[in-house]
């Protein structure tokens, strides 16, 4: 039924340039493999013309002009939620597939009219509902669909998050019944979407809602019961008022069978799992933690829109993805602008990675020459084995991940053994093993000075730049973790970014030795600046 795109790259649109939009533009970037930016969309002239800059594709202010103009695949629609439905029904007209942000409408009749239209026109409606893909999530769904619960009697499901009022009055649209609708359709709608998703079709609810201290149309707050048609009972409760931050969202279920609590800030923490059934990966999921990932806590945690101060803080270094500074927040280390009331940045790292601690020195030293030390004491999930790895900033990916270590030659030469050609060496051990124990002592005084130690390598004088690196930062030794910065001062004070992307670096007279080209992204610079030092 669907048409199969292969031989290129699927064409994207993305219509409203707004805070959720880096979700998509950086997702477009991460599988650039296979997907391409074509154009971009938005009412707003200013930050239309900057993402045209940023991305260098053509903007449009109305989105017929998009669909009549360019030959796209998909549109992401990353708008007011309540114009989804005719944006959605829109590009169907135009036979393009649609990506729409939650929820996907603010009435039910108008979520109606987006299928019939998708449904009419051939073309797939996607509705954004990424928490189905957490991991936790994705464990819990297999318990279900394995009948482990047996008989399901209670499920209880929290969302205690905290929206301040900076965050509504930042948009004549947000907290209207019209356009972005209350705690339980926008900031809850991935939990409501697990009652039907997880649980299964629901035959009552009973609600209470109230507004109860943010000056908005919709509720701020809300309780919910359920009755499933299975028989289970259950309940919701939903806050956007908690104090000072978000503070949990969970899911209970207690069966015949089993009990599980997956929590955290974002049902992200596996806390309970207990079955009368025993599985082979039950211990994998005992040996879950909160903070295995990269730092998805603290991206849950930055969305709360409360202005963060870091004064207090030291810089750690430099971001690798739009180069504010790193520090410190909760349980990562995170881009200063990754957080806050103002989201332009992704960029954030577990302090706590497989059970691995990483400390201040080794998330510098990252963000300096792009890899930590190897560090000893991750433990692995799936075999609770302890391995060694670095932490390295990966450019294709966009985010943390390990390099592991060399392996060495399993049969390592002998110490203190002369080099010599294979078969001599083997005719040798033939001779020794033969050889009288007189003969031997012999040799003694020469292996004694074999075992004599190496002279130690000098640490703490620094690196010496090569001649290309020196015309730019000077001949002194550095430390590696001096050398990007200085490359960076230098950069900002000549005006080398890319006026249209701020990614790109463009070489002068002195960079293109060093660079080997004429442009380079900011991600290639820690891997070039290591070829230049000794």
């Amino acid at each position: 039924m669907f048409k199969t795109i292969t031989g290129r790259k699927i064409r994207v649109g993305v219509v409203g340039c707004g805070r959720i939009s880096k979700n998509h533009f950086g997702s477009i970037e991460a599988h650039s493999d296979s997907l391409e930016l074509a154009a971009v969309c938005d009412i707003d002239r200013n930050r239309l013309s900057e993402h045209e800059k940023v991305f260098g594709v053509k903007g449009y202010a109305r989105m017929e002009d998009m669909l009549t103009s360019e030959e796209l695949d998909i549109v992401a629609l990353c708008t007011p939620s309540g114009l989804h439905p005719d944006q959605a029904i829109l590009a169907a007209k135009y036979k393009v597939n649609v990506v729409t942000e939650k929820p996907m409408a603010t009435r039910w009749q108008d979520g109606v009219r987006m299928v019939k239209a998708c449904d009419d026109a051939g073309v797939r409606l996607f509705v954004v509902k990424q928490n189905r893909s957490n991991t936790t999530l994705q464990m819990l769904k297999r318990a279900f669909d394995e009948r482990r619960f047996g008989k399901v009697y209670l499920v209880n499901i929290n969302v205690f998050w905290t929206r301040p009022q900076e965050y509504y009055n930042s948009a004549k649209w947000r907290g209207t019944w019209e356009l972005d609708g209350g705690a339980f359709m926008n900031q809850a709608s991935h939990y409501v979407d697990l009652v039907d998703w997880l649980v299964g079709p629901v035959e009552s609810v009973h609600a209470m809602t109230a507004t109860l201290e943010r000056d908005i149309e919709v509720e701020d707050t809300g309780v919910l019961n359920i009755r499933w048609r299975s028989g289970a009972l259950g309940s919701m409760s939903c806050t956007m008022l908690t104090y000072p931050k978000n503070l949990e969202g969970s899911i209970t279920i207690l069966g015949e069978k089993g009990t599980v609590r997956v929590g955290g800030v974002a049902v992200n923490d596996i806390q309970i799992w207990d079955f009368e059934d025993k599985r082979d990966y039950d211990e994998e999921i005992k040996n879950w933690k909160l903070e295995f990932d990269f730092g998805e806590d603290a991206k849950k945690e930055g969305e709360s829109g409360e202005p963060i101060d870091f004064s207090a803080q030291e810089s750690l270094g430099s971001c690798p993805k739009d180069q504010g500074h790193v520090y410190e927040h909760g349980t990562s280390y995170v881009c200063e602008h990754a957080v806050g009331a103002n989201v332009t940045c992704d960029f954030k790292s577990g302090k706590i990675i497989l059970q691995q601690p990483v400390e201040r020195a080794q998330m510098h030293k990252l963000l300096a020459t792009g890899k930590t030390d190897l560090l000893d004491k991750f433990v692995s999930m799936r075999t609770r084995r302890a391995f060694k790895a670095f932490l390295v900033w990966n450019k294709d990916e966009g985010k943390v991940t390990f390099e592991f270590e060399p392996r060495e030659s399993k049969f390592p030469a002998r110490k203190g053994a002369p080099a010599r050609a294979p078969a001599k060496t083997a005719a040798a051990a033939k001779k020794t093993a033969a050889a009288k124990k007189a003969p031997a002592a012999k040799k003694a005084p020469a292996a004694k000075k074999a075992d004599a130690p190496k002279k130690p390598r000098a640490t703490g004088a620094g690196l010496k730049p090569s001649a290309e690196l020196a015309a730019v930062i000077g001949p002194d030794n550095v430390a590696r973790t001096e050398v990007v910065k200085k490359l960076w001062d230098y950069i900002k004070a000549n005006g080398l970014q890319d006026a249209t992307n701020k990614r790109a670096i463009n070489a002068d007279a002195k960079l293109k030795p060093v660079f080997g080209k004429d442009q380079i992204t900011m991600f290639e610079l820690a891997g070039i600046v290591g070829k230049h030092l000794s």
